[in-house]
Order: C-alpha cells, then structure tokens, then sequence
C-alpha cells in the first residue's frame, strides 16, 4: 500500500489542550525560521547610531548619488542636477537633525534611576568634541637653553610667546628723512615687464 498523503487544507478541530500545545509550536517554530531566513540580524556596537532608520540610508544615499551626478556636470552650472542635489542634501540634513533630536527627546523622557545619573552628566557637562581636554607636554628653548613646560599655566606663557612675540623697539622717527617719491595710481603693468622680473 503506498502512503497517504496530507491534505493541508483539511482542519481539524482542536479537541484538547495537547493538540493546542502542539500546534502552538509548530506555529512559533515556523515563526522562529522564517525570523531567522528573512530579517537581517543587524550588530550593536557601541558605535552605533542608535536613532539611525531606513529612511536615513535612503536619504543618504539618494544624496551622494546626486551629489556625484552632480559633480561630473559641474562645468555646466545651469544644469537642473545641481539644484536636485541641493535639495536632497539639504531633506537628508534636516532628517538627520529631526531623527537625532527625537531620540534624544525619548531618552530624556523614559530616563529612569540608573540613568538619571548619566542624563545629569550629559546636560551639565561642556561642549566637547570628545578630544582630550589638555594640552601635552610643551617643549620650547629660551635662547639656547631647552625647557618643558609641565603645568597650564607655564604652558600657555609658553604658547603666548610663541605666537606674539614682543613688540619690536620703536625707532625714533626724523621727520627730515628723504622718502621716494610715491607710485602713481594709474601705471599700468605689462605683460613683458612681468616677464622680465620672473
């Protein structure tokens, strides 16, 4: 005798709670591999940007397209590329910023006590762009002697009279000295004459 087949689309009643069981998981089985064959697996590191969409892929890249189409018809300044890339730069900027505010909003709103901490470091801190907030070691000479300035405050005297140096001396002026006389202001230059100097 050869084997029955299954009619798939013959239901059965559930008459009790092991056959629930049952098909509740072969249901979350299917779920669970279709989860693992279908959705990509995206990887949280710590350098993540946790506010960042789909949307913004798409703005992004709609934008750089456009800006090297643009670009490769930048002689022609008249051409309609130009201002499309100007306005898709400008969508992906302000997608950007509204993206970027709102989680923060939503941050700050769900904040609980563990990062109530954190959320009060944020708001007080000073604006960083997260580089090291000192300056190294300076090594300068004085005359011919070589020194290192270790502290802030040697270190800018350092720095201060490295870049203004001091005033030179005043000379006493004679109001009897023989200047030349002054250029005119309607000489004109010529082509040779900036050939004979070069």
């Amino acid at each position: 005798m050869g084997k029955i087949g299954v009619d798939h689309n013959k239901r059965t009643a559930i008459t009790n709670q092991r056959q629930l069981d049952e098909r509740c998981a072969k249901l979350t089985e299917a779920i669970q591999a279709t989860i693992r064959d279908q959705i990509p697996i995206t990887e949280i590191t710590p350098k993540s940007k946790r506010w960042w969409t789909k949307e913004l892929t798409q703005l992004c890249r709609k934008a750089n397209k456009l800006g090297r189409q643009s670009y490769q018809r930048h002689r022609d300044l008249g051409h309609r590329i130009h201002a499309e890339h100007k306005e898709a730069a400008k969508r992906y900027d302000r997608t950007l910023l509204y993206h970027k505010n709102q989680h923060w909003r939503d941050w700050l709103e769900r904040v609980e006590e563990p990062d109530i901490w954190t959320a009060n470091r944020y708001t007080t801190a000073a604006a960083s762009d997260r580089g090291k907030a000192r300056i190294p070691m300076l090594k300068y000479k004085v005359g011919e002697e070589d020194r290192v300035a270790r502290t802030n405050e040697k270190k800018g005297i350092a720095l201060a009279k490295g870049f203004f140096p001091p005033k030179p001396l005043e000379l006493d002026s004679d109001d009897d000295e023989d200047y030349p006389n002054q250029c005119q202001g309607n000489v004109k230059v010529t082509a040779e004459q900036i050939q004979g100097q070069l």
